[in-house]
């Protein structure tokens, strides 16, 4: 019987191990309302259009998925330069 407790006690250890790696998420290092500069070379993730410099504000961090999504209010500037298309599909979605 003694072995069986033991079996059982490993088991529990490997699981929680398992779990833990599962859910680690990556630390988010960015706040509500912290200002935000687009790195050169990155691309829209959902549309695939270049947004490198684009700036403007978060004003929400949503962290219940695998990748955390930030969302950015884009400052005046942002919205005078950005291309019709784009304003556009903002439009669409009621993203703007």
């Amino acid at each position: 019987m003694a072995k069986k407790a033991r079996k059982k006690k490993e088991t529990k250890k490997k699981q929680r191990i398992i779990k833990n790696k599962t859910t680690h998420k990556p630390e988010i290092e960015f706040s509500i309302d912290d200002s935000v500069v687009v790195k050169e070379g990155t691309l829209d993730p959902d549309y695939g259009d270049d947004i490198s410099g684009w700036q403007g504000r978060i004003y929400e961090i949503d962290d219940n998925f695998d990748d955390s999504l930030i969302r950015i209010k884009w400052d005046s500037i942002t919205l005078r330069n950005m291309p019709c298309s784009i304003i556009s599909t903002l439009a669409i979605f009621r993203l703007l």
